[in-house]
């Protein structure tokens, strides 16, 4: 998200945006652990951000903050680098939860130093409104307010026919709290009773899983020629599998603001997903889909029915998340509500 704001920010004509990209490692398994070599980059990175401050008069920094533990410390120095040492304008952009620092298991001292650093920044913004409602209280509530994600619209005028098939799309990894074995389960028994019915599961194998033990489990499934996992996919294979889909279903036990929920509605698809984190900031019940309980088969299996019973109301809420997509969650309506924000700080 970072690499699209940059490069929407470069169309606005009253400001310059500049990037540091401070990356520690070229993979997420080299993100773990500690090296030296990532003590001296972070001291680069310091040093950098320093320079680009004072040198190229920069008024207004936006940082994604961390919150695991050493991350976290790490993070918290650019915050007082720019906001107790510098005294500049700084916006913290949160992708993750951050609950997941564990205020309460924290030792004193950097219990005192968290919820200090917490203080500095002007803005914490969340990627969906919804998300700050979870937010610790070490947070302040006036300082928080959210800007909705935004993805390049991936397509175009290739819509999906959502009307004129029965194919279910999940597109997630093929993690258990993504709820892809509700989605097995209530899918065996819709498939059933509809011989033209196909789940179609798209996804990397997740924690726990592995590409041997999904492909068993779907060969040996009660339907493996219309209940099928097709692996993880990109680019305009994944384009292809959202455009011949009829639903999509993310049935999953959390989530922040899932950019694939993004995708089916940029395709004009129909939404079943969970009422958890920034969900219920894209979905509009009714109007675009359905939004159950997580974890609950009975729900889920009941809008799957319903979803699936009427191709007029498929298109209907198609064209509505079309229509959604386009005005709140493109990358230029990204764009503009990023710069709306750091226009009228």
């Amino acid at each position: 998200m970072a690499s699209l704001l940059a490069r929407e920010a470069a169309r606005w004509e009253d400001c310059r945006f500049t990037v540091v990209n401070a990356a520690y490692a070229t993979d997420r398994a080299g993100l773990g652990g500690f090296s030296f070599g990532k003590v001296l980059r972070w001291f680069g990175y310091l040093v950098r951000v320093t320079k680009e401050i004072v040198f190229q008069g920069v008024d207004t920094v936006v940082m994604t903050h961390a919150f695991f533990k050493g991350p976290f410390l790490k993070d918290s120095a650019f915050v007082w680098l720019v906001k107790g040492l510098l005294r500049k304008r700084l916006f913290a952009w949160v992708h993750m939860d951050p609950s997941r620092l564990g205020f309460g298991s924290l030792p004193g001292w950097l219990a005192r130093h968290a919820e200090a650093t917490l203080q500095l920044p002007d803005r914490w913004v969340a990627c969906s409104p919804a998300l700050t409602y979870g937010w610790p209280r070490e947070i302040p509530a006036d300082k928080a307010t959210a800007v909705c994600n935004g993805i390049p619209d991936p397509a175009g005028d290739k819509l999906a026919t959502p009307a004129d098939s029965k194919r279910v799309v999940f597109l997630s990894a093929m993690t258990e709290e993504k709820g892809w074995r509700e989605l097995f389960e209530v899918g065996r028994r819709l498939c059933a009773e509809s011989v033209d019915l196909e789940i179609a599961f798209y996804g990397g194998a997740g924690a726990g899983e592995t590409e041997e033990s999904l492909q068993r489990f779907f060969v040996n499934g009660p339907f493996p020629d219309r209940m099928t996992w097709y692996g993880a996919t990109w680019g305009e294979d994944k384009a292809a599998a959202l455009r011949a889909g009829a639903v999509f279903c993310l049935p999953s036990w959390t989530e922040a603001f899932p950019l694939a929920v993004l995708d089916a509605m940029a395709f004009g698809l129909p939404v079943i997903a969970t009422r958890v984190g920034g969900v219920a900031d894209a979905v509009v019940p009714g109007n675009g889909g359905w939004l159950v309980p997580a974890r609950d088969e009975a729900a889920l299996e009941a809008a799957l029915r319903e979803a699936l019973g009427s191709s007029a109301q498929r298109r209907t809420m198609g064209e509505f998340n079309r229509a959604r997509f386009l005005e709140n969650f493109s990358v230029e309506a990204f764009g503009r509500a990023w710069h709306r924000l750091i226009q009228a700080a």
